[in-house]
């Protein structure tokens, strides 16, 4: 059995570094198609929560009465619906509002005061202040976005998705 020229060895070496590089750019190919495919999903999350990162409420207090109630922020530019909006306090309990829709916009609203369940549109935020520094105040927040997903904001807690409403 003879084995073979210097030129034979030299093209089995240069087959078998061939495959060798393939089987490496399939593995990188592999790699980048992965890299990418997870960019793809983070921004489609994105998207898919863009309107809802953008509705918010916090306790708040108008100074002009000295009245305590709740800011509910809306900054996208679309409509959401059905509003939960529970407001808790040591001093006064639970407060309650619940609102089909709400407009972009920035609203105030005494949800403990039950002649006053109609949010007021704010222009000028600076006679409110956030109640930020107390554990005495606590707003959760539910509402379904312009796609019809379901959110809900709890204190100190991320944005939640909800599972669809039945």
């Amino acid at each position: 059995m003879e084995s073979g020229s210097w030129a034979e060895w030299f093209a089995a070496l240069g087959g078998l570094c061939a495959v060798a590089a393939a089987v490496a750019a399939g593995y990188y190919a592999k790699a980048a198609h992965s890299l990418e495919r997870d960019r793809e999903n983070r921004a489609e999350e994105s998207r898919r929560r863009s309107q809802a990162s953008r509705i918010a409420a916090w306790p708040s207090f108008r100074t002009e009465d000295g009245r305590y109630g709740v800011m509910i922020a809306n900054t996208s530019d679309s409509l959401v619906y059905g509003l939960e909006v529970v407001a808790t306090s040591e001093a006064r309990g639970d407060g309650r509002i619940d609102l089909r829709f709400l407009p972009p916009g920035h609203y105030f609203v005494d949800p403990w005061h039950r002649e006053d369940r109609f949010p007021d549109r704010i222009a000028d935020e600076s006679d409110y202040r956030p109640v930020m520094s107390t554990d005495k105040y606590a707003v959760m927040l539910t509402f379904t976005d312009a796609k019809g997903v379901h959110w809900s904001r709890r204190p100190q807690q991320p944005l939640d998705e909800l599972p669809a409403r039945a």
